[in-house]
């Protein structure tokens, strides 16, 4: 077995080389360490399930799985707030002026019973006290449990609210792979509930672009591109919604931001590549694949962009301030396919729609190659601009590295890269761009599943994908069904969708300088490993296992774990860490590791259970074999 020690002496990737053979028996330690890469942590449950199955077969049992969604659980939630906001007397009319975030509704019906002197403890398990408030408010005794349930857990705002949803399903969820692919895309196709745009059109706007990514995430890369380039928040992110033709007089050009990113970011990158990934070269030097000129062409494609409905009044209102007055000309299925904001802010239809009079419809030529003829309209073109990117040579090697990056290797191979690029350009039907056959193709390789003998192999975990572990593997519960988290962008410097730029938490190819540099590797997720989160994090798993994990408001409901399993090994230390490395490190405890986390534990009475599985749990989950996936 080697180590690369990475940044200094306390960071490694541990490798181990395993047998060719998928059909012999999967160890407990191989099959945590899958679930590592598959999952938001390995379980008991599906550690047996995957030793069962084998790793083929559980990826097709996971595809079969009904695939769980954010927005229904907010819209749901919100529908219990409107019907006693309207069991109070109120009419539709009223519920738009006063529903304007997700709880405002909650506020209006129950601040005063919040703020009174003599308000008890908050228990809607308490019938006297539900029956004594329902009578004093007016309110069914029904529909005030149901909202005291629904107002402890979620406080009154709607921002975190995307976040408990998410974390419950990260944590209790069964597709677990699509949830993980999911997240993946949400670090390549970025937007930010950070940004005031995405943050002021609201947390149902966030969730639909999460769940677009759920749903499509092991579809066909081209519908996934499609998807993504139509949804508001996208427009509103990168800018291009009501970007416009060019107009000298008003000294107004069409918006390049979507222009560039959706090809340096979402599908060809800056450089030319071969079809293993690696840079093409001229003179010794990298090939751009475009140039100032031609984004400033790809932006003509996407002008014309615009929401049916308006912001004020029924105005559209665009990016630069005009109010355009052409008619929108229906656009099918997409752009509004599915998608209607008529409800949360009062504001009118916000759906997406073409406005062909503000759409540059001259002929335009892609990368010097692709020529999009004139007249063709605003669908037409950019359903072409999509094929073009899709059909780019670039555009496997360069999707797949990424892929493989965020599932199992920081530094793959070339011939790695090229294995899933083929995949991706042909799934052995004759069909490009399928994701779960590209998916599946990348766990189940040999790099994958049996790493060679080489320093480069395995990964740093991200912080949030390291602590979400913990609750999975110790079978966390929260109060009332909420699982409480949220403002891990403090501790952890990772929160789902509030990536601090369109770059993400970390740079695909960032290498902390030292020996990782030096040898012409990366290790992307050290970008946010520093003074802080070396200090941060620990703390917040201590806090997680010996507290508990509280609300940062410091009241409703908390996310408690489970060590019942792991009290009754309290007396064997030796059975007691085989099992934290187990649930928490894939079993690739080393030596020097074990004896350290040993030692200490063996410290505190064997009376002291408790005492002894909280330490063990700690030390393992903030170990460098716990922060390394091999």
């Amino acid at each position: 077995m080697k180590t690369l020690f990475l940044s200094g002496a306390i960071c490694a990737i541990s490798l181990s080389f395993l047998s060719t053979n998928f059909a012999e028996e999967i160890s407990p330690g191989e099959a945590s360490r899958f679930l590592m890469q598959t999952t938001f942590g390995p379980t008991d449950d599906e550690i047996a399930r995957v030793q069962k199955m084998g790793y083929a077969n559980w990826i097709d049992d996971q595809l079969s799985k009904p695939v769980e969604t954010i927005l229904p659980v907010i819209a749901d939630t919100h529908q219990d707030a409107v019907a006693i906001f309207k069991g109070l007397g109120n009419t539709d009319k009223d519920v738009l002026t006063h529903f304007r975030d997700s709880f405002n509704v909650a506020d209006s019906v129950g601040e005063g019973i919040l703020n009174r002197a003599d308000r008890p403890v908050l228990d809607p398990d308490d019938q006297a006290y539900v029956t004594r408030e329902a009578k004093k408010s007016g309110i069914s005794e029904g529909a005030l449990r149901m909202w005291r349930v629904k107002y402890i857990a979620y406080d009154e705002s709607d921002e975190p609210e995307f976040e408990f949803v998410w974390w419950s399903q990260a944590i209790t969820g069964d597709d677990q792979l699509r949830k993980r692919v999911a997240f993946a895309w949400s670090q390549l196709f970025v937007i930010s509930f950070a940004d005031d745009n995405i943050h002021a059109m609201g947390i149902q706007w966030l969730a639909d672009y999460y769940d677009t990514l759920t749903v499509n995430g092991l579809g066909n890369f081209r519908d996934l591109l499609k998807y993504v380039t139509y949804h508001p928040d996208m427009t509103l992110y990168l800018s291009y919604l009501h970007s416009q033709k060019t107009d000298p007089t008003g000294n107004i050009h069409p918006d390049e931001n979507y222009a560039r990113e959706i090809m340096q970011l979402f599908t060809i990158g800056l450089y030319e590549l071969n079809p293993d990934g690696t840079q093409r070269l001229k003179d010794g030097k990298p090939i751009p694949t475009y140039s100032n000129d031609d984004v400033r062409e790809l932006a003509r494609v996407f002008t014309g962009i615009g929401f049916t409905g308006g912001f004020s009044g029924g105005v559209l209102v665009d990016s630069h301030g005009a109010c355009p007055t052409g008619s929108p000309a229906k656009a099918g299925k997409y752009p509004g396919e599915g998608w209607s904001d008529k409800d949360a802010r009062g504001k009118g239809p916000n759906v997406l729609d073409f406005f062909p009079a503000f759409h540059d419809d001259g002929a335009k030529v892609l990368l010097g190659t692709k020529t999009l003829p004139a007249s063709q309209g605003p669908a037409k073109d950019i359903d072409d601009t999509l094929d073009f990117l899709f059909e780019h040579p670039n555009t496997p090697p360069f999707i797949s590295r990424f892929l493989i990056e965020h599932f199992t290797t920081s530094n793959p191979s070339p011939a790695y890269v090229k294995r899933i690029a083929d995949v991706f350009i042909d799934n052995g039907k004759g069909v490009r761009g399928d994701l779960t056959a590209v998916i599946r193709a990348i766990l189940l390789d040999t790099e994958a599943r049996h790493p060679a003998d080489r320093p480069d192999t395995g990964k740093l975990r991200e912080p949030l994908l390291r602590f979400v572990a913990l609750p999975r593997a110790f079978k966390a519960t929260g109060e009332h069904g909420i699982y409480k988290l949220w403002n891990t962008q403090v501790q952890l410097e990772q929160e789902t969708l509030r990536a601090p730029t369109v770059f993400n938490f970390f740079h695909p190819d960032y290498a902390p300088p030292g020996p990782i540099a030096d040898a012409g590797m990366i290790a992307p997720e050290f970008q946010i490993s520093d003074a802080v989160t070396c200090i941060s994090l620990p703390n917040y798993f201590r806090d997680c296992i010996y507290k508990g994990t509280i609300s940062s408001k410091g009241i409703g409901a908390t996310v408690k774990l489970d060590f019942s399993s792991e009290l009754s090994l309290a007396g064997n230390v030796d059975a007691l860490i085989d099992r934290c490395s187990l649930l928490l490190t894939g079993d690739t405890m080393r030596a020097e590791t074990r004896d350290t986390i040993h030692t200490a534990i063996s410290q505190i009475p064997a009376s002291q259970a408790a005492d002894r599985v909280k330490l063990a749990t700690y030390l393992t989950s903030i170990c460098y074999e716990s922060a390394v996936q091999p």
